[in-house]
């Protein structure tokens, strides 16, 4: 598939995701944005790394990145852009097939997608948490420098 399409269809799965949950309307585009962004540094990574864990790092990095950047300039909180954004990132297939595994007994096979969802998760996770450390460390120091001022 193309990466134009790529785009268009996890920024309306980001969109579907904010509505449902409850997403101020001005903020539904931009956190769409941000999935999709997410979603393409993932398709990049997938490219370039032979590890999936390793592009989830990079499009969750990419989702919180953008997230905090939102959030500082529309002054909303940055969950509002995380959550639905990193949805396209989140290794339904993976869990679903780990599943389906156990229940047909094929247990080396449920194994290997079980950790590879767990790996997966643990890099969006750790995409996360260094995206708003670093977010965090940024408007730390702007507040900072603001009160120098003073």
């Amino acid at each position: 598939m193309s990466y134009l399409l790529q785009f268009v269809f996890s920024y309306i799965s980001t969109i579907g995701f904010a509505v449902m949950f409850n997403a101020p309307s001005k903020s539904i585009y931009k956190t769409g944005l941000a999935g999709a962004i997410g979603w393409m540094c993932y398709m990049c990574a997938v490219a370039q790394f032979p590890n999936k864990a390793t592009a989830s790092f990079i499009g969750a990095l990419a989702v919180g990145l953008m997230s905090e950047w939102f959030a500082v300039n529309t002054r909303r909180p940055v969950t509002i852009y995380v959550i639905p954004g990193i949805i396209p990132l989140v290794p339904g297939f993976g869990l679903y097939y780990t599943i389906l595994s156990i229940i047909q007994k094929d247990y080396v096979r449920a194994a290997n997608t079980g950790f590879e969802a767990i790996f997966i998760a643990v890099g969006i996770a750790l995409g996360l948490i260094l995206a708003l450390q670093i977010g965090k460390g940024i408007r730390t120091s702007y507040i900072h420098r603001l009160s120098l001022r003073r």
